[in-house]
């Protein structure tokens, strides 16, 4: 576990955005699910990050790297409560195949994690373009139960010859096998047990400094 450096960004990420958020509510999330309703659910994740600027999303059957999500950050971003910044639109390219396989919780994590990238380069914050740091921002802005609970779901059950199985998950991206004939796919750049230590500090507000 990288626990230093996983002290260290919680501890800049707190500097740069404040103590620790109440963790956001899953209830709306779901309801707008529900209605397939994926702007909706952007909108909200905007609403509990303050961003106050406009999103454009685009719909492809595949993002660059295999990506569930990736966005589009402008080159020079323009600093958070600028009239420049106001004025942005924020474009978010969205893979097909990952709205058609995440549960509700999973698309939060995904949209959490590309409007953290937005708000750290706003800030003028270089861990903007550090992943692990950026899923961590996200916790900090009140989606840690959403990191911990809802980075892995399983979305394939099938019956695979076992002299097919390594084959199998050497070619499947993305996914690995937890058990015999079941794949997990997980979203994030933390691993299980730093996801459990980065909630623990901010639940107990113990950041190292």
């Amino acid at each position: 576990m990288r626990k230093n450096e996983i002290d260290a960004w919680l501890a800049e990420l707190t500097r740069a955005l404040g103590p620790a958020r109440p963790p956001v509510p899953k209830a709306e999330f779901l309801r707008l699910n529900a209605k397939k309703d994926l702007v909706g659910m952007f909108r909200l994740v905007r609403k509990h990050m303050r961003l106050g600027i406009r999103l454009r999303l685009l719909f492809r059957e595949r993002v660059r790297n295999d990506a569930a999500m990736e966005v589009y950050v402008p080159r020079p971003m323009p600093l958070y409560g600028t009239a420049e910044y106001r004025h942005l639109c924020i474009v978010v390219a969205v893979s097909e195949t990952y709205l058609r396989d995440a549960p509700a919780e999973m698309l939060v994590v995904g949209i959490a994690h590309e409007l953290s990238h937005v708000l750290l380069a706003a800030l003028g914050n270089p861990l903007w373009q550090v992943e692990p740091a950026v899923d961590l921002a996200a916790m900090v802005l009140g989606f840690r139960d959403f990191f911990l609970l809802h980075s892995e779901c399983g979305v394939k059950r099938e019956r695979i010859p076992p002299s097919l199985w390594d084959r199998v998950k050497r070619i499947l991206t993305g996914y690995e096998a937890v058990q015999e004939k079941v794949l997990t796919h997980r979203i994030g750049y933390l691993t299980a047990e730093e996801l459990g230590y980065a909630h623990a500090c901010l639940q107990t507000g113990m950041i190292r400094r």
